[in-house]
């Protein structure tokens, strides 16, 4: 994967934060958000999940609510919102993680 197209979803995630309401009309977008995003390929680091998954639970918490009610019946989806930390630790990671690519 290059580099470009992780920096293009991390910027559209940033946008989404900014763009979407916090309800559950905005579920259907940040779940095909996560979808394409864990089908990119990174060549020498992880994917930012955790990081990406903590700020959602932060700043869209009935979204991430939704996502987690989803996530009981789909099992990827299920152990994206049982993993986060705080957000400052993940504020900080993804912007060493931008800075990286």
């Amino acid at each position: 994967m290059q580099n470009k197209d992780l920096q293009q979803a991390i910027e559209k995630f940033q946008t989404m934060l900014d763009t979407y309401p916090d309800s559950k009309q905005s579920v259907h977008e940040f779940r095909n958000f996560l979808r394409h995003f864990l089908r990119l390929k990174a060549t020498d680091q992880p994917l930012p999940t955790v990081e990406i998954m903590s700020i959602l639970k932060v700043q869209k918490p009935n979204v991430f609510q939704f996502l987690k009610q989803q996530g009981k019946t789909d099992t990827v989806l299920g152990m994206l919102t049982e993993t986060s930390v705080s957000l400052e630790v993940a504020e900080a990671r993804l912007d060493e993680y931008v800075q990286s690519l």
